[in-house]
């Protein structure tokens, strides 16, 4: 499969993905190889603030990454998986939208770990994933699981080495003739160094995730975290 879109000369997104193997097959492989570009990501974390009215800045982000995964079903539930991947990602300025300026215009980008060099990298993971829903399309009732584990390590001057650890737990409910349901769904995500070498801004857990939280805009429960924190302290 072939999938490209753009939405102008900061917005595109293009992949192919070629899977040789039936995916209700009980071994399955999946190639791919990923291009995004994006001018609009949002950027409020470490670094030194030079602009004190605008906490986030956006950056934009060229991304190209290959990936082979092996699939394994080991029960009609339970499924295990391994991935290999090298990726190059740098980064520049930004576009100014919704009221956020360029990130150079917020943060001195130079105290950013893996801004101004990009990041290149190989990554090796493993993961499971348990489902007892009692249907995948349409479930109302059952529970899903799923735990990932990665090393990164980094090349071509980014020498950055460390591990990163997923888990999510969801239950579907029923509220009404399986034509209401809620999803309940908790994660984590934690990264932590094997060196003294920092971490590329851009491989550090997000909270949410990119897409995860509906009721936000895009990448912005940071900044959330942010107010709640200073109320706290």
């Amino acid at each position: 499969s072939i999938t490209a879109t753009t939405g102008g000369n900061h917005y595109v997104y293009s992949g192919l993905t070629v899977e040789p193997t039936r995916r209700h097959d009980p071994f399955g492989v999946v190639f791919d190889v990923l291009f995004d570009r994006r001018g609009d990501l949002l950027y409020n974390g470490l670094g030194n603030h030079t602009y004190s009215d605008a906490p986030a800045g956006r950056y934009l982000m060229n991304a190209l990454e290959a990936r082979l995964a092996l699939r394994l079903r080991v029960l009609p539930w339970l499924r295990l998986y391994g991935t290999l991947s090298n990726a190059i990602k740098r980064f520049d300025n930004g576009d100014r939208l919704g009221g956020d300026p360029g990130v150079f215009f917020v943060y001195d980008p130079t105290t950013i770990p893996g801004f101004t060099d990009g990041t290149t990298f190989v990554r090796a993971s493993l993961g499971v994933v348990l489902d007892l829903r009692n249907d995948v399309t349409r479930a109302s009732s059952g529970f899903f699981a799923e735990a990932t584990w990665d090393y990164t390590h980094g090349i071509a001057g980014a020498r950055a080495s460390y591990d990163r650890v997923r888990g999510l737990i969801a239950v579907p409910i029923n509220l009404w003739a399986r034509s209401h349901v809620l999803w309940l769904q908790t994660a984590t995500w934690l990264a932590w160094p094997r060196d003294n070498r920092p971490i590329p801004f851009s491989e550090l857990p997000t909270l949410g995730g990119p897409n995860d939280l509906r009721g936000f805009r895009f990448q912005r429960s940071e900044e959330h975290t942010s107010e709640l924190q200073s109320h706290h302290d």
